[in-house]
C-alpha cells in the first residue's frame, strides 16, 4: 500500500479574506472590536492583521458548526477534529509571529463559538506628532586665496580630496 501524502501545512502567507470565498457563512465570522470588521480590500497593516486573525477564527467557527452537526447525528468526527487541530495550530502560529510586535487578537466566547475579537496593538495608543519639524545648519567655509575646496581639504583637514581608482586585485588575493 502507498503511503498517503502529507495534509499541506498552513501557509505563512497572508490567507485570503474568507467574505470574499464562496460559500462564505457571515454569521460565523467575528466582529472587531465589537463592531464591523475592516473591508475585504484594507490595505492599512493594523485591518490585514485583524483580517487575519478574524479568518483564523472564522475557520474554527465552521470546523465547530461541522462538529456539532456531526455529533448530533452521531457520526465519525475523528477527520473533522484534525482539521480543528490544523487550524488551532495554524492560528497560534499566527499569534506566535504577531506576538513579538505587540499585536494580539483576544477572542469572546459564545458557547463553542468565537463571536468578537478584541485587539491590542503598540499602534494603538500612537499619536502622530502634530507638526513635523526640520533641523538645517549653515557653516560659512572661507577659503584662502588661491585654494581650491579640493586643495583645502587635502591640506587642512588631512583627508584625500581627489577619488583614487583603486588597485586591482591579483588573481591570488595579494598585490
Amino acid at each position: 500500500m502507498p503511503a498517503r501524502p502529507l495534509p499541506p501545512k498552513p501557509s505563512a502567507e497572508v490567507p485570503a479574506d474568507p467574505r470574499c470565498r464562496r460559500g462564505f457563512r457571515p454569521e460565523f465570522f467575528p466582529l472587531c472590536d465589537g463592531v464591523k470588521p475592516p473591508p475585504p480590500g484594507a490595505t492599512d497593516t493594523v485591518a490585514r492583521r485583524q483580517i487575519e486573525f478574524l479568518a483564523a477564527y472564522y475557520e474554527l467557527n465552521v470546523l465547530y458548526a461541522k462538529l456539532e452537526a456531526v455529533r448530533r447525528k452521531r457520526g465519525e468526527a475523528q477527520g473533522l477534529l484534525k482539521k480543528i487541530a490544523e487550524a488551532l495550530r495554524a492560528r497560534d502560529q499566527l499569534e506566535d509571529r504577531y506576538a513579538p510586535e505587540g499585536f494580539l487578537g483576544e477572542p469572546e466566547m459564545d458557547g463553542l463559538f468565537f463571536r468578537n475579537v478584541k485587539f491590542t496593538h503598540a499602534r494603538a495608543g500612537a499619536v502622530a506628532p502634530a507638526v513635523e519639524t526640520s533641523f538645517s545648519l549653515f557653516v560659512p567655509l572661507v577659503l584662502p586665496k588661491g585654494l581650491t575646496l579640493r586643495q583645502y581639504i587635502e591640506r587642512e583637514l588631512g583627508l584625500p580630496g581627489r577619488r583614487r581608482p583603486r588597485a586591482k586585485k591579483s588573481p591570488l588575493g595579494r598585490r
